[in-house]
């Protein structure tokens, strides 16, 4: 309801109000005077809970200046705050509920020359009774209306800080969002500590590389991605062949080289050491001796039929 609204209808009971006490008194003049009685009560509790015994709302914080000098005298927290109008009023309310700000932190440099552009997200509760005295005169008139300005300008100062002290690299690298968001949480709540601000959650939630730059960060991710898991499938093997003995790796290097070449037509026999070792001979399972291998006999001569010559 506005403020006329609220005149208009304040009027319209009033006189309701003297039609009704004129009626029932039958003297104009009492039903005035009776009137009168009932503005004066009504006035003066007005003034009581406007100037004098103040109810303050919950969740906030009054600010009270003196009213000769408009110094700044004290924070008042939620409940009913006793003042003596001629001499002090409520200059500002501070709402300590938690609170959400959002920001953008343009043109951020890295270290290797890079600008970023990093979109955050704060909440937070201030809290005034907690703020150090030397700053309360000068936040007292800064955070009923600059709060949020205040909280963006010292998170954009240290999110640049951060960024400064990085490569864009490692900013592109995963993981790497979060490690920055509890620096920053920190350093804000180190910084904000004595302007009464406590910081319960920040959040980097996006950082704009230019289009050139990542594309080049992303395909450097990808050649990473592939190198460790590289490196992971060479140790894996590496644990693989440490099972082994010397001379199991060189039978089975001799028999991966027998099948290689046996895939190109080429036929090759099979030395008598793996023979030996072979698990299916006779002697290494039934106890018995396998047959000796039977005399290689000599082709026949071709020149066997020929007539000799004799000199």
């Amino acid at each position: 309801m506005s403020t006329s609204q609220k005149v208009l209808c304040f009027g319209g009971g009033l006189l309701l109000l003297w039609g009704l006490l004129f009626a029932l008194t039958k003297s104009e003049f009492l039903a005035i005077r009776i009137m009168f009685v009932l503005l004066v009560v009504v006035g003066i509790g007005f003034v009581i809970e406007k100037y004098v015994w103040v109810r303050v709302g919950e969740q906030e914080t009054a600010v009270i200046y003196n009213r000769e000098t408009k110094s700044f005298v004290r924070f008042a927290g939620h409940g009913r705050v006793f003042l003596l109008p001629w001499i002090h009023y409520i200059g500002g309310i501070i709402s300590t509920a938690i609170t959400s700000t959002r920001g953008i932190c343009r043109n951020a440099l890295t270290r290797d020359g890079i600008y970023i552009t990093a979109n955050w997200s704060v909440s937070g509760r201030w809290q005034p009774e907690s703020i150090a005295i030397e700053w309360r005169p000068d936040l007292a008139r800064a955070l009923p209306t600059y709060g949020d300005n205040l909280l963006r300008k010292h998170i954009n100062n240290c999110l640049q800080q951060f960024v400064n002290e990085m490569t864009s690299g490692q900013l592109f690298q995963q993981g790497a969002r979060r490690g920055l968001e509890r620096a920053l949480r920190d350093r804000i709540n180190e910084r904000l500590r004595p302007f009464g601000f406590q910081v319960y959650r920040i959040m980097i939630e996006e950082i704009i590389f230019p289009l050139n730059v990542q594309k080049s960060l992303e395909a450097a991710l990808e050649r990473e991605t592939y190198t460790q898991s590289e490196i992971q499938s060479l140790e894996q093997f590496q644990k693989l062949i440490s099972q082994f003995s010397e001379k199991d790796i060189n039978a089975m290097i001799l028999i991966k080289q027998i099948y290689e070449m046996s895939k190109n037509g080429v036929s090759l026999l099979i030395p008598n050491t793996i023979i030996q070792n072979n698990p299916n001979r006779g002697d290494n399972h039934t106890g018995t001796k396998a047959p000796p291998p039977k005399p290689k006999e000599n082709p026949p001569d071709e020149h066997s039929d020929w007539p000799s010559v004799h000199h």
